[in-house]
């Protein structure tokens, strides 16, 4: 991180103290907020949240060496604690200071589905063009208003360019991250029906994305889906920034043909060659071209860099097994649009094919509908099984008929697959986080 005293630091975070003076030079080592890989003389800060209280870890955090104490937490008299009101704003104080100390540019990405997907691939494609010591890249998906600035907190004076996931499952999340770190480049991926409990309809959920383009810095760049029904919502009222379309629809700036695989950029047609499945993917790739382009990256890097992009942990991930049984590894997360991309993709395949799905999670009261909206959807497809677990996919299976077994549990599931999986068949998994469905890939990986 950049340098930083801890007498500024507390300027910037509004914090308090019992001594009275400090040492004029002592400098802040680093952050943690985690008291299980906290290291000496880093600063811990004793986040608050509504499972966890990391307050109760400030006398660990001592013990390990931590140089200074910021918490909200009135319990402890140590002279080297610095009282704030709210730890978590705290943290976004200390990452839109260094920011402002910094000053990259910004290129922040969100949508419902492929926002990490569209973050590696737009990093991979900048490290072919700039030295990578230059760019900081969000690590996993360190999304929220926690995630996003301990990502900042890596910040160094080196640093041009940083690319950020910018995450919500409630409104006005996104307006507070882009406080943190004003976009330069904003994109949306797509609208789809991730988080929708928490909204009336995907009309909030659109209007939470928006945020992003709002809190962009003007004369920024917007990019932006053509094909999603929400673009002339999307693009309506940023009349300080320049929109980048991508996507299927003629009239994109960004045009992708999905027969040939072939990305139309300024009239200069591009080759997509890639091994990443599914529609979905080359959405994505669209999108990460459209910053490429924005920056005005020459064609050479772009292509250079959509050819050496791997697939995602979690995201339509390919792995062949032992006794070649192929699975397609997309259990990171699961709602409606993403799973009928994922079942579209299963779908193009001439071996036997096997869905094995969990419950699609915050769908609200709409989530009976969606499943079974689902089940139907699979029904139009060349699926031979499908297996599910958990309780609303119940009402996906029932739809099924004949062709869809239900399991009370992945152990129950398990069982079956050990007899019924063969040579050459094709296994997609897919279901939401909390259904933790990379415990049945890695069941079948040690089966077969």
């Amino acid at each position: 991180m950049i340098a930083l005293k801890v007498s500024k630091l507390i300027q910037v975070i509004d914090g308090k103290i019992k001594q009275k003076q400090l040492e004029e030079d002592e400098e802040v080592f680093g952050f943690s907020i985690d008291s299980r890989t906290l290291r000496k003389n880093e600063i811990f800060i004793a986040i608050q949240g509504e499972n966890f209280d990391g307050s109760n870890y400030i006398d660990v955090a001592i013990k390990k060496g931590s140089s200074w104490i910021i918490t909200s937490s009135k319990n402890h008299k140590s002279n080297r604690c610095i009282y704030v009101k709210n730890t978590k704003e705290t943290l976004c104080k200390i990452a839109s200071y260094l920011v402002g100390e910094v000053s990259p540019k910004i290129i922040a990405i969100t949508g419902s589905n492929g926002k990490t997907t569209t973050k590696e691939m737009v990093a991979n494609i900048l490290y072919q063009h700039y030295p990578k010591n230059e760019i900081l890249v969000t690590k996993g998906n360190l999304n929220n208003d926690i995630g996003l600035p301990l990502t900042l907190f890596n910040l160094k004076k080196n640093h041009t360019i940083v690319v950020l996931e910018m995450g919500m499952n409630h409104q006005d999340e996104i307006t507070k991250l882009c406080k943190i770190a004003p976009p330069d480049i904003a994109v949306i991926t797509n609208i789809g029906e991730a988080h929708l409990e928490n909204f009336s309809s995907k009309n909030g959920i659109a209007k939470a994305k928006k945020e992003i383009l709002l809190g962009a810095k003007k004369n920024g760049i917007a990019i932006l889906p053509r094909d999603d029904v929400y673009f002339n919502y999307l693009k309506s009222d940023c009349l300080y920034l320049r929109c980048i379309s991508f996507g299927i629809n003629k009239n994109s700036n960004i045009r992708l043909d999905l027969s040939s695989k072939v990305l139309t950029v300024d009239e200069e047609k591009i080759n997509i060659e890639s091994s990443l499945l599914g529609k979905e993917n080359l959405m994505n790739m669209a999108a990460a071209v459209s910053v490429a382009n924005a920056l005005e990256l020459p064609t050479e890097t772009i292509i250079k860099g959509m050819k050496t992009i791997d697939s995602i942990e979690g995201r339509l991930e390919v792995k062949i097994t032992a006794s070649n049984i192929k699975i397609i590894d997309d259990t990171y997360n699961s709602n409606p649009s993403s799973m009928m991309m994922a079942i579209d993709v299963l779908d193009q395949f001439k071996q036997k094919k096997i869905l094995i799905v969990g419950d699609m999670a915050e769908l609200g009261p709409l989530s009976k509908k969606y499943h079974t909206d689902i089940g139907h959807y699979i029904l139009e497809k060349n699926i031979d099984l499908v297996m599910g677990i958990g309780n609303m996919t119940k009402y996906l299976i029932d739809v099924l008929g004949t062709k869809g077994l239900w399991y009370p549990s992945k152990e129950d599931l398990l069982n079956e697959t050990n007899k019924i999986l063969k040579k050459d068949t094709v296994v997609l998994v897919k279901g939401s986080r909390f259904m933790r469905m990379e415990e049945i890939v890695d069941g079948i990986n040690e089966q077969h």
